[in-house]
């Protein structure tokens, strides 16, 4: 009875580990792993790919060195260290992830976004952006934008 017990605890030990070992290996990650050829919305000249447009805006080709870029089409264009930039093809929406709920942090943000993709803020304000900022409960501060600051209100914002 007591070889009976030792074997199957041992061997339900061994299949813990193996269990352990194998779902080590396949970390999930929040961004995927980069993938080739990441592609382009609309391109407005072939030679070379310097402006896409998107929304009806023209813009930089920010996808042709993306940071990280997925299969289901989520480019990280520019990270910093108050700012991670998303674009989501599928969705045709950009996704500003800002660090800090400071004002001084979110107009810098702002500001890089634009550069990164060389428009004006008339012209951002046509792009579907989402802007994703701390939030802390104060009664005497109203609720951040969550479209760039610049940009009047497109919907009811909560």
């Amino acid at each position: 009875m007591k070889k009976l017990l030792l074997v199957s605890g041992l061997i339900f030990i061994l299949l813990f580990l193996a269990f352990i070992i194998i779902s080590g290996l396949k970390k999930p990650s929040a961004i995927p792993a980069p993938v080739e050829n990441a592609g382009t919305p609309g391109p407005v000249n072939q030679g070379g790919n310097k402006r896409i447009k998107i929304s009806g805006v023209e813009t930089n080709n920010f996808l042709t060195n993306p940071i990280r870029s997925s299969v289901d089409g989520a480019v990280l264009f520019l990270k910093t260290e108050s700012l991670e930039a998303l674009y989501y093809k599928k969705y045709d929406q950009f996704n500003l992830i800002i660090s800090s709920s400071s004002a001084q942090v979110r107009n810098r943000a702002e500001q890089e976004f634009l550069q990164k993709l060389g428009v004006s803020k008339q012209d951002a304000c046509r792009l579907d952006v989402v802007v994703n900022s701390p939030y802390v409960p104060n009664p005497n501060l109203l609720m951040p934008k969550r479209t760039l600051s610049f940009c009047p209100s497109k919907k009811q914002e909560y």
